[in-house]
């Protein structure tokens, strides 16, 4: 952890048996600003509709978005 990096959080509910509840998490520097802001979590979100559409219900509890040292959009890293 850091006091220079954000923490953005929020619950989706994909629904199903196994992990109706995923919460979706970002953390990034506070120079990321509004643009990590806006989309860096809603992404996460977006990728687990769209994979559960064509496949199945994301399987754990959390899904994050680091901010990496690479920076840039071809370098965060979502865990899954």
């Amino acid at each position: 952890s850091s006091r220079k990096f954000a923490w953005d959080a929020r619950g989706y509910q994909q629904g199903g048996d196994t992990q109706p509840l995923v919460m979706a998490m970002s953390f990034y520097p506070k120079e990321g600003g509004e643009l990590w802001q806006k989309y860096s979590t809603e992404s996460i979100i977006h990728t687990m509709d769209v994979y559960s559409r064509f496949s199945f219900d994301y399987p754990y509890p959390v899904a994050q978005s680091v901010n990496g040292p690479v920076g840039g959009m071809e370098y965060p890293m979502i865990t899954f």
